[in-house]
């Protein structure tokens, strides 16, 4: 009998430590690294719980009119859910273990996940130091990259190699 309580006390411990938290936000920074202003490419998306994913270029000569926004569907937002779920990511008292070195020149990317009700953030980037986190950080900053249209991923990713501040870019794209 004392075995038996023991075991249920441990098996809630342990439910305790792996239960997911309630996110609010997850945001994915991209930079093609340190380049001339006219050759830069940064951009953010951010997928909120409320099923909407913002696609923001964040070079030197991006303008407000060159963001595109759309609402994931119920199924979209699912697989989503589901995905992060699954990298451990959201659980309470994850905390990543990074590399002592830092990445030097190159693209970064950089994932930020807002929790509801004032949680903390988890703060993640390329240099996780276990291989699981890293291969769940890439599966998941693609996965971010999928919910926006191919076309203006790369209509977005050319026009900042462009004269920004001369042509006028129009990201609606027929779905």
């Amino acid at each position: 009998m004392k075995n038996l309580f023991l075991s249920l006390i441990l098996i809630l411990i342990t439910a305790s430590f792996t239960f997911a938290q309630s996110w609010s936000s997850v945001q994915y920074d991209y930079s093609n690294g340190p380049v001339s202003p006219e050759y830069q490419k940064n951009y953010t998306i951010i997928v909120n719980s409320d099923r909407t994913v913002t696609l923001t270029p964040n070079n030197a000569n991006a303008r407000a009119d060159q963001s595109y926004s759309k609402r994931l569907s119920k199924k979209q937002m699912s697989s989503f859910n589901k995905f992060l779920n699954s990298t451990g990511f959201l659980n309470a008292g994850y905390n990543p273990n990074f590399m002592d070195k830092m990445k030097i020149g190159g693209p970064t990317k950089k994932i930020i996940i807002n929790f509801s009700n004032n949680q903390a953030t988890v703060n993640l980037n390329e240099t996780l130091g276990d291989k699981t986190d890293l291969a769940n950080f890439e599966a998941l900053t693609s996965r971010m990259e999928s919910l926006i249209p191919s076309k203006v991923l790369k209509k977005v990713s050319d026009n900042m190699t462009k004269n920004d501040h001369v042509k006028k870019v129009t990201l609606d794209v027929q779905e």
